[in-house]
């Protein structure tokens, strides 16, 4: 059934947007982030039961680990900078970790990492491509234990946007605006949206385009802009009803679409503070996706929690799905966008999984923290379901990640030798750093694997060839020196711990070459 998108007609979306919302004047000094050691913090309870958080998880598409100020740190070039102060403001409410990582060096792959708490070795999606994404997710566990559950955005758990079996609403979450496959998101200028199992027209011009859209900003309808709205309306709804669970998925910074058969790049409806820099204009788009769509998203989200007065009981978690992309024309070398790491997306060094993940929960989460815990994005569905305190008999006993509720308020959680698994597709003769504007899917491709076993970690890029790359990522968190051959003994332990990491795909035949 088919409605048409009016202002008056869906108390999700207005199109009539106002963009008068409380933003942070830019802070041109970066925070200070001591880095507390977690057996040194003050212990801090659990809630009762009867008064447990609401969660708001904000996961940012293909930001690098240092386009965002918290981060940036190293490498920063005040020439090219991407203001986010919104962020600053974050992180100094927030515990901020430094050895966070993403699910996969790629979009679905890394959201079901997210969603069912299996990493890629045991996971249900490996590639972007060809996949059936099975749960449970936490969304699910959460649902059935008292809290309404929202996605806001990419889905992109499905390849059919048809198929109603792999429909969010079917997978936990009782509320749903957004996209449901990968090909939809990269329309930022959308004639369709999905509201719960309803299709939605959206009222965009004739002919949309860049000149279009950034011409008559009021007249053009940014997909970004459209979930945002949907998710402070939500929020508004359920504060002080009932504990609510919202994703809020976003689809920004990834590459996208101005038009619906091409003009690729990084849309966005103005420029803002960027208009007058003499940089590439894909790179001027680029940065105000972040400041405007990224950043601002985070400074309207926390203005709603503060107007409903559940600012602090609700606890907000922001991180990236990957590394920053190289694709529609951007360079992620511009702004040095993962930093000093070494790679970006589809590479399995640090610079393809790293994400700037911060977590606030006020007055119970120490304000102003750094954490160098090692955590993937498996470990939020036993985090999740610990903060809303479901018992432990109702969780999944074959979960690969843990709960970081210890970590997160601030008691002892001993992981430094924590085991991290990541299994990918990626190019034979590109596989060291895949650059997406190079990147050819009719190339042969491999799976690659990499392992994080403490301060320790190794890459197999061709599994006939095991692990010829291990790195100390306490010496040299760079991955700039490669000490396979001098340490042929974690080189087996790693190979070890990786055989009994993964368990059989079928998906890979015809999309990568299988194990030998």
């Amino acid at each position: 059934m088919r409605f048409i998108l009016i202002a008056a007609s869906c108390f999700l979306i207005s199109l009539t947007l106002s963009l008068g919302v409380l933003f942070l004047t830019p802070n041109h000094s970066h925070p200070t982030h001591a880095i507390i050691k977690i057996d040194n913090l003050k212990k801090i309870e659990h809630s009762p039961q009867t008064n447990r958080p609401n969660i708001i998880f904000i996961l940012a598409d293909d930001l690098g680990i240092a386009e965002i100020e918290p981060f940036n740190t190293e490498s920063v070039d005040e020439d090219r900078k991407i203001f986010t102060p919104n962020l600053v403001k974050f992180a100094q409410e927030s515990m901020k970790f430094t050895n966070s990582y993403a699910g996969s060096p790629i979009c679905a792959p890394s959201r079901c990492t997210l969603l069912t708490g299996l990493h890629t070795g045991h996971c249900s999606v490996r590639h972007n491509n060809n996949f059936e994404f099975k749960g449970p997710t936490f969304a699910q566990l959460l649902r059935k234990h008292g809290y309404d559950t929202a996605l806001m955005g990419k889905w992109g758990m499905l390849i059919d946007p048809q198929d109603q079996l792999g429909s969010p609403l079917s997978h936990g979450f009782s509320t749903f605006l957004g996209f449901m496959n990968h090909t939809q998101c990269h329309s930022y200028y959308p004639r369709e949206i999905y509201s719960d199992r309803s299709v939605l027209s959206v009222d965009q011009p004739i002919s949309v385009s860049r000149e279009v859209c950034m011409k008559e900003e009021s007249g053009c309808h940014y997909s970004e802009e459209l979930f945002l709205k949907g998710t402070e309306d939500y929020i508004r709804e359920k504060a002080g009803v009932t504990p609510f669970m919202v994703m809020v998925s976003m689809v920004v910074p990834h590459t996208g679409r101005w038009t619906e058969d091409g003009e690729y790049g990084s849309p966005v409806p103005n420029q803002g503070r960027y208009r007058q820099k003499e940089w590439p204009e894909v790179e001027k788009d680029h940065a105000a996706m972040i400041t405007y769509h990224v950043d601002a998203a985070v400074g309207r989200i926390m203005n709603v929690l503060k107007e409903k007065n559940i600012d602090e009981n609700t606890v907000i978690f922001f991180a990236s799905d990957n590394g920053a992309h190289n694709e529609g024309g951007h360079d992620y070398q511009f702004f040095r966008s993962s930093g000093l790491y070494k790679g970006l997306k589809r590479s399995l060094y640090e610079g393809g999984l790293k994400s700037p993940t911060m977590v606030r929960w006020k007055g119970h989460i120490p304000m102003d923290t750094t954490s160098p815990v090692p955590w993937g994005l498996w470990d939020v569905f036993p985090t999740l379901t610990d903060l809303a305190q479901i018992p432990s008999n109702q969780i999944p006993q074959n979960l690969d990640g843990i709960s970081l509720v210890p970590t997160l308020l601030g008691e002892n959680q001993n992981l430094r030798e924590r085991v991290l698994y990541w299994e990918t597709c990626t190019q034979s003769d590109r596989y060291r750093n895949p650059l997406a504007k190079d990147y050819n899917y009719s190339h042969t491709h491999h799976v690659a694997r990499a392992v994080r076993w403490g301060k320790w970690k190794g890459i197999s890029w061709i599994k006939g060839q095991g692990f010829t790359e291990l790195y100390d990522l306490e010496s040299d968190p760079y991955e700039m020196h490669n000490v396979a051959s001098k340490h042929r003994n974690v080189i087996g332990k790693i190979s070890e711990i990786a055989k009994g990491s993964h368990s059989v795909y079928r998906h890979w035949i015809g999309v990568c070459k299988r194990f030998k």
